[in-house]
């Protein structure tokens, strides 16, 4: 089974880019592009990793890592936070999040980012 990503952000374009990007590369990608559908969404499809906007059109996206954080401990949470908002994600990292990204996003770092996390959280072989 492939592992699932969850992407809440609101930027239509870089959602979709990042979707595509990581569905190439065997991932399965669920997208939201509100805190309201990305809560949901987290509860419905139990991703591996969520890739999280702090400033969404509906709320604080800390809000989502703080319930992340209370849910499960270890889901994947990258920040992806725009040029200036390295305080904010450094805050973000401080209360839980994986690692951070600067927006523009390039999709091969993030592509590294996951799958470094993924390889270390992956059960040895042989366990369920």
């Amino acid at each position: 089974m492939a592992p699932s990503v969850l992407i809440v952000e609101d930027e239509a374009i870089l959602a979709r880019n990042i979707q595509l990007y990581l569905e190439h590369h065997g991932y399965e990608v669920h997208v939201a592009a509100t805190k309201e559908d990305g809560l949901r969404q987290f509860k419905e499809v139990h991703p591996s990793i969520v890739l999280l906007d702090i400033h969404l059109p509906d709320g604080d996206g800390r809000e989502i890592l703080r319930h992340i954080r209370q849910t499960d401990a270890n889901v994947g949470i990258i920040i992806m936070t725009a040029f200036g908002g390295i305080q904010l994600a450094v805050h973000a990292m401080a209360a839980g999040a994986d690692d951070y990204v600067e927006k523009p996003v390039a999709l091969d770092t993030l592509k590294l980012l996951i799958d470094k996390f993924i390889g270390e959280h992956r059960p040895p072989a042989g366990t369920c």
